[in-house]
């Protein structure tokens, strides 16, 4: 099912794209890109809640992952670890917003393929095509305020409470939104 919804956000996200007439540039974010933060693996190692993923299948999306999609996973546990598995081979990298870097062996053993950069939480979500909000409920609420602009899709994986904070953020900044109430 998440490989599924992840498919339909992706999917959301290149038409979003597409359909913006200009894209401004957003300052570079910086990332810590030390060996136990960013790693890149060997060769050999209709978008509103309506939407249901289970009309869309995994091979519906076959992103090349030269495509550089900005995308961006909040949270470090078992669905955000769900989450980069699934994108592992779609695109090239992801940031990984986080409380603690203790998590990140775990997020970079689920994506081998991809270079995965940590970010620190309070980062803003301006430039993502694609975020994944995976932490548990209230936790991200102190750095709602500090997105001023949605680019795209934001898939909150919470369903109870509904809506969170950052949903409501981010719809009334015009992005769509997923629920994650399709992961059930």
């Amino acid at each position: 099912a998440l490989q599924a919804l992840l498919t339909l956000s992706m999917q959301t996200a290149r038409f979003s794209r597409q359909k913006r007439t200009s894209h401004s540039a957003v300052a570079a974010t910086p990332k810590r890109n030390h060996s136990a933060m960013a790693h890149t693996a060997k060769q050999d190692s209709k978008p509103n809640n309506s939407l249901w993923a289970s009309e869309v299948t995994a091979q519906s999306l076959q992103a090349d992952p030269a495509d550089s999609y900005d995308v961006a996973i909040i949270g470090g546990g078992g669905t955000a670890r769900a989450a980069i598995g699934a994108l592992n081979t779609k695109i090239k990298s992801v940031d990984v917003l986080l409380r603690s870097e203790n998590r990140m062996p775990a997020l970079i053993k689920a994506a081998p393929k991809l270079t995965v950069n940590q970010l620190d939480m309070s980062e803003p979500l301006d430039k993502y095509d694609l975020i994944i909000q995976t932490t548990p409920s209230n936790v991200f609420d102190e750095y709602v305020l500090k997105t001023t602009r949605a680019n795209g899709v934001l898939l909150e994986a919470l369903y109870k409470p509904w809506p969170t904070k950052l949903v409501e953020r981010y719809e009334g900044l015009g992005g769509k939104i997923i629920s994650g109430k399709e992961l059930l």
